[in-house]
């Protein structure tokens, strides 16, 4: 059994809900994110309110700008991947964003960094979240400090 919320006119399997972004009982402490009910297509994936994770020693919080959706992702999703997911399972590993908290013992990240990049992998990274936890040690590349360029300027 899977330990979380769904969000109030979401069910599995169905387009009709929507989420209103201004409800009363949504707090500082919780978040959106998109879980598998269960291993499967595209139909397993909702909608649902869960904790908003804080960062242990050497790590940050990422605020989720955007996500890939990868091969890596349906196949995990549709087999249940590597079998190494929390409860519930959040899918997704490519990420970018920014750094909204920073925990203990990281030097590395200051809040308001641009970062991308795939944290924990193959481990669950919950990038189709709205906050992801990261570590920011500089053995784990697989998290980065977006450079700033004037290619696009």
């Amino acid at each position: 059994m899977l330990s979380y919320r769904p969000l109030a006119g979401f069910e599995a399997g169905t387009q009709t809900g929507s989420y209103d972004h201004d409800r009363a009982d949504r707090t500082e402490q919780t978040m959106r994110a998109v879980v598998a009910s269960r291993w499967g297509a595209t139909d397993v994936l909702e909608e649902a309110e869960l904790p908003r994770p804080t960062p242990g020693p050497t790590e940050i919080v990422v605020a989720v700008h955007a996500a890939g959706v990868n091969p890596v992702d349906w196949k995990s999703r549709a087999s249940g991947g590597f079998g190494m997911w929390q409860d519930p399972p959040v899918i997704g590993w490519d990420v970018s964003g920014v750094v909204e908290q920073v925990g203990g013992g990281s030097s590395l990240y200051r809040v308001g960094d641009e970062v991308f990049g795939m944290p924990r992998f193959p481990r669950q990274a919950g990038a189709y979240a709205e906050y992801v936890v990261a570590p920011s040690h500089k053995g784990c590349a697989y998290v980065q400090k977006r450079r700033k360029s004037r290619a696009c300027e």
